[in-house]
Parts: structure tokens; sequence; C-alpha cells
């Protein structure tokens, strides 16, 4: 089974339950699995090919866990970046695990205009909240997905080896190293 699949197992065998209470927000299973889908298919139709890594730079919200589960869908590799952590070490991590998407709140971005233009790997930026520039926001960047195909990339042997994200170490002895999550 792949990581998503746990969540659609669980989306399965209770539908009519609460995912996530964003504040006043309350998200079902179903609705949870909808939002994954398109942002998956939204990856695919914007040209995610294999193990690509993805990043998340946001406060603690509803719209992280919507592309979390979306990259994990798509089979994408999430990175996650601590808003706390200086640009230069959020800079240095990305370009270790060669990130090229990166999922964004509108408060973080100018600097994701630095890391923009200090991680060459970075071709693909969301602002999650709102349109940004260039960068569309999740809700526009969901519509182009809505031709795109599913991408089946399950097995039956349960995809051991594929990676589900790379997650920083604290960095005690020098730069943050990634632990393989599979």
């Amino acid at each position: 089974m792949r990581a998503i699949d746990y969540f659609d197992k669980g989306a399965d065998a209770h539908p009519d339950r609460a995912a996530i209470i964003d504040g006043k927000v309350l998200y079902s299973y179903p609705e949870m699995r909808d939002i994954s889908v398109r942002i998956a298919r939204a990856m695919w139709a914007s040209g995610l090919r294999g193990e690509e890594c993805a990043a998340i730079y946001s406060h603690n919200n509803a719209q992280v866990l919507f592309c979390m589960l979306g990259m994990m869908r798509a089979g994408a590799v999430w990175i996650p970046i601590n808003y706390r952590n200086s640009t230069d070490d959020n800079t240095a991590y990305m370009n270790y695990v060669e990130t090229s998407w990166l999922f964004y709140h509108s408060e973080f971005k100018a600097n994701v205009s630095e890391l923009q233009a200090r991680v060459p790997s970075l071709r693909h930026l969301i602002c999650m909240d709102r349109e940004d520039g260039g960068h569309p926001s999740l809700l526009s960047f969901m519509e182009r997905g809505t031709e795109a195909d599913d991408v089946d990339w399950a097995d039956s042997s349960g995809n051991l080896d594929r990676l589900v994200g790379i997650v920083p170490t604290g960095g005690t002895t020098g730069p943050a190293k990634g632990v393989r999550v599979t």
C-alpha cells in the first residue's frame, strides 16, 4: 500500500466523520480526498514525474494537510520546511534535496522570492492562500488538473522503497541532513 492508501482506507471507513477542523471550518474525509486528488492531478498536468521533491512553507493550517495529501497521492516526495528557520538554512536544505515544487503561504512571500533566486532546482511555486505575482493560488492551481488523468504508480508489493518524504535532521553537527521516509 502507498501512504495515501491509508488515508483513503480511513475515508472509506468513516465518510461522515470530520477529517480536519480549521478554526470554524470542518472538512470531511470525502472533501479532503477530493481536494488531494485535485492537487495531485494538477501536479501531474504541470509536469510532475516520479519522485520529485515538493516542499510546504507555511504555518499550520488545513491547506498544509491538503498539499501534503496531494503530494502523497501524486507520488511526490514531501519536504517539510520550517518557517522558523533562517532563509539560509531553508535554502541549504532545499538545495540539498533538490526541491522542485514549493507550496507556500503568502505571509512568507519575501522569503520565497529569495528562495526562488537561490534554489536553482525550484521550478513550480504555488501560493496556498492567494495569487502571488506569477504564482497561482492553490485554488487556481487545482483547476489545471481538471482534465488530467490519474497516474497509477501503485504496485502490489507495496512500493517499499518509494520515498514519501525527506525529513531534515536537527543539524547539531553541521547542516541538516535528510532522513528518507519510505
